[in-house]
């Protein structure tokens, strides 16, 4: 508060001494004029009086220096160099419309000037906004020309990347922090908007000098009129914190999915114990009780006969129970209702994230606009979504060093059914292999169970669909199911 009172009082103070180094001027220049010839010399000195004023104080001022340069000037002519003299007349004239003349001049320079003065208050209190606001919410911007490349760095921006803040990154920092994994969509990313001038939203991993590693979401627009684009702006937000989120809640909602399958699983292997276990104990007391009537002195052979009968009626119970759980088990296909693909992929996208980001795989998902409706059990298509791109990503993170990517595209095919790829950049499928991908207990994974593909089969072949595979060496691998269009066929 005092530092305050202390420059405002110094301020006043300098602004006195100013305003009365002009008045002293005038009165000196008045002087000189009084006691010597009437000339030019006196109406130069009062404009630059006049011109000296607009640096000390506002347009009020400015026109009290003007009127008394003014009045000084008629005072000078009238008391002093006589009111014949023709020169005198028309330099005090002169002088007059001078001063004057300068004077609009300088208030409107000076009104300019004030004007500039408060935009930059406002420039300066928006960038002051703007960088508490880049600051809170992880938020950096850069700004590059084209076709120099020269670039301009918000402090936030160069805070996320750990530059010095009197460091000027160029293009090449940027990719040289990226991962390697990244780094291809980063480039191409760059290439994109410096060739297509369109917009762009991507996320890619950058490494510090410090090893610490951050997700970064990279929105781009190109600026310009009428088409003539000369500069790109890019918006840069840290969202580690938001990714390390969402990898936790995933993480919850995953662990929750498996203990409620487990508990199922439980339930229905409690269930199937107890409706088997009567007919094999039913089994075990025919079987008991033939041996006895077998082992008699003299052989009961219609009781071992009765007791085989019963044997046989029980084995029967148990598989019928059996067959029986297993058509139970389709039934739910049964329920047909319209199925959106986009839906289930749209969901498969967000879950599969995850999963993707920790495995360093690039994860696409293209859908068709026309792709047609289907009819099915819309969790049971979705599983079989899920394990492909389950799949892909885990042969991808396992053996391969290349680029790991994967496309999953829904489209219509010729004959307007369904049609769904997901498809790898993997080291592809041994030949020898395809016969049994399908096959039931069949797995390629060290701690595989090899039950997955053949679930998908089932599940698909009950909706009336069906699914294949194809891969070349070193070439990846593709697999693809096809379902029916909604009303062409009855499940």
């Amino acid at each position: 508060m005092s530092t305050t009172i202390d420059r405002g009082r110094a301020y006043f103070l300098s602004l006195a001494a100013k305003r009365g180094f002009i008045i002293i001027m005038m009165m000196i220049i008045f002087l000189i004029d009084s006691i010597g010839p009437f000339d030019m010399v006196a109406a130069f000195s009062y404009v630059g009086v006049v011109a000296i004023s607009g640096e000390t104080g506002s347009r009020r001022w400015i026109l009290s220096v003007a009127s008394g340069c003014g009045a000084l000037t008629v005072l000078s002519y009238v008391f002093f160099h006589g009111l014949n003299l023709q020169f005198s007349l028309e330099s005090c004239l002169s002088t007059l419309v001078a001063i004057y003349i300068v004077s609009y001049f300088v208030m409107g320079q000076n009104e300019t000037k004030n004007k500039l003065q408060s935009q930059k208050k406002v420039l300066d209190r928006s960038q002051a906004l703007f960088e508490i606001t880049q600051s809170l919410s992880s938020t950096g911007s850069i700004s590059f020309s084209l076709p120099s490349m020269d670039m301009e760095w918000s402090a936030e921006a160069k805070q996320i990347f750990g530059f010095d803040s009197h460091h000027s990154p160029l293009m090449g920092d940027l990719i040289r922090l990226t991962h390697v994994d990244h780094h291809d969509l980063v480039v191409t990313t760059i290439q994109g908007l410096c060739r297509q001038q369109s917009s762009t939203d991507a996320e890619f991993r950058i490494i510090l000098p410090d090893r610490k590693t951050k997700m970064i979401r990279l929105v781009a627009k190109p600026l310009g009129l009428a088409g003539d684009f000369s500069e790109i702006t890019v918006v840069l937000i840290d969202v580690t914190f938001a990714r390390e989120c969402e990898d936790r809640f995933q993480e919850r909602q995953t662990e929750i999915i498996r203990i409620n399958r487990v508990m199922t699983f439980n339930e229905i292997i409690a269930s199937i114990a107890h409706e088997v276990n009567q007919p094999l104990a039913a089994v075990v007391t025919s079987a008991q009780s033939g041996l006895r009537w077998l082992n008699r002195s003299t052989p009961d052979i219609a009781e071992v006969e009765l007791a085989l009968l019963r044997v046989a009626e029980q084995t029967n119970r148990a598989g019928a129970f059996m067959s029986n759980l297993r058509g139970k088990s389709l039934e739910s296909v049964r329920v047909v209702e319209p199925v959106c693909i986009r839906d289930i992929l749209k969901g498969a996208e967000v879950f599969m994230m995850r999963d993707a980001r920790l495995n360093q795989v690039d994860v696409r998902f293209h859908i068709d606009d026309d792709i047609p409706v289907v009819a099915g059990d819309l969790v049971q298509i979705q599983h079989v979504v899920m394990n492909l791109v389950s799949n892909s990503i885990e042969s991808l993170s396992l053996s391969y060093k290349g680029v790991r990517q994967v496309i999953v595209l829904a489209s219509r095919n010729i004959n307007g059914d369904l049609s769904v790829s997901v498809r790898d950049s993997g080291g592809g499928i041994r030949s020898e292999d395809f016969d049994k991908l399908f096959t039931p207990f069949f797995t390629t994974k060290i701690n595989g169970v090899g039950v997955g593909l053949a679930i998908c089969r089932s599940i698909i072949e009950a909706h009336g669909g069906r699914i294949w595979a194809g891969s070349e060496r070193h070439s990846g691998t593709v697999f693809s199911f096809s379902l029916p269009q909604l009303g062409k066929v009855s499940i």
